[in-house]
């Protein structure tokens, strides 16, 4: 997020700097009639976004473009542009230079995001198996205290106890009928 906002910032001072040299070429432009570059102003991007467009090499259109009128009123084409001119020629390479920077650092932050999201949607997963892990340790560890196998124990203990009650009751039932007998006969 800090380099998009330097990013625009850069922009930002980019958008300042051509403004400047606009001015300055139109105050140069004012000042002195014997040169006049034409195409410089058409090359001249009005807005950011045409301003990250490449565009083409404005040396040449600048050279080409410059003129100087003698006394005489002829016009000759000058063979080297004004220092102004190369400032402007620079400033305008200068630009383009970053604005395929700012692409680059563009298309690696959509990468960047990219790789987030997918860290995000693998750490939504891994949460999700933790808790089914978590849930799968309580109920095991329900059956580890042996709540559930010790009551199954103790029923079958019962049943147990009460099955050899049942076997042995004749028995007990014929020994209190003895016992019955053996009072009466007394």
């Amino acid at each position: 997020m800090d380099l998009i906002l330097q990013l625009n910032d850069q922009v930002k001072e980019m958008e300042k700097e051509l403004d400047n040299l606009i001015q300055l070429k139109h105050a140069s432009l004012e000042t002195t009639t014997a040169i006049a570059i034409p195409t410089v102003i058409a090359a001249i991007p009005c807005t950011l976004a045409t301003s990250l467009a490449p565009t083409a090499p404005l040396a040449t259109t600048l050279i080409a473009a410059t003129t100087s009128t003698s006394a005489t009123g002829s016009t000759t084409t000058a063979a080297q542009p004004s220092d102004e001119a190369r400032k402007l020629v620079k400033a305008m390479e200068d630009m383009s230079i970053q604005t395929i920077e700012i692409n680059k650092i563009k298309e690696k932050i959509k990468s960047l995001e990219n790789e987030n999201k997918l860290a995000q949607i693998m750490h939504k997963d891994e949460v999700q198996k933790s808790t089914r892990f978590t849930e799968r340790m309580k109920s095991l560890e329900k059956e580890l205290t042996l709540k559930e196998p010790l009551g199954q124990a103790k029923e079958q203990l019962w049943a147990n106890i009460i099955d050899l009650f049942n076997d042995i009751w004749p028995s007990i039932q014929v020994i209190f009928e003895q016992n019955d007998l053996v009072k009466e006969a007394t």
